[in-house]
């Protein structure tokens, strides 16, 4: 009995080696991913090197340069208010909504409090909730319509509100 429980543990610690071997094998084996050709070529000049890797080739400095000098970071992303045109006599949300929150971005988002009826809303540009459709938010003003009417809200402390 004890003969066979030695040739039992001989046959385990086997398999157990064997499956190590082949667990490390797989696990250290070099990755099919990105691949990195490193190979001299015979348009270059001897002896350079030209690494063929998955990647964009980076363009030079200057090219990056200029596009960071054209770019006004502080202008609004959204277009001009000039097209659009608020209703007569309604320039202001009913007192029951509230805007309390907006997000600038693509699409631009706003986000409107009723208290009666104990809702919140998010409301993307072009989107409607509750009777409110944002049409687009500008500098220091939010431009949407409410149950048909154009309004414009002027935010505080923006360049415009007083």
């Amino acid at each position: 009995m004890k003969n066979i429980l030695t040739l039992v543990q001989i046959v385990l610690v086997v398999l157990l080696t064997a499956s190590l071997v082949y667990t490390g094998a797989y696990v250290f084996r070099p990755s099919g991913g990105v691949s990195i050709d490193v190979t001299d070529v015979n348009d270059e000049p001897e002896g350079e090197i030209v690494l063929n890797a998955i990647m964009p080739v980076a363009e030079p400095y200057d090219v990056y340069m200029d596009k960071i000098v054209s770019r006004d970071i502080f202008s609004s992303v959204a277009p001009s208010v000039s097209a659009f045109v608020p209703s007569a006599g309604e320039s202001e949300l009913p007192v029951n909504l509230k805007i309390v929150g907006i997000v600038v971005g693509t699409p631009s988002e706003i986000i409107v409090e009723d208290s009666s009826a104990h809702q919140t809303y998010f409301i993307l540009e072009g989107q409607s909730q509750a009777g409110i459709t944002l049409q687009r938010i500008s500098d220091g003003q939010v431009l949407l319509s409410f149950q048909g009417k154009n309004i414009v809200v002027q935010l505080k402390g923006s360049r415009d509100s007083s």
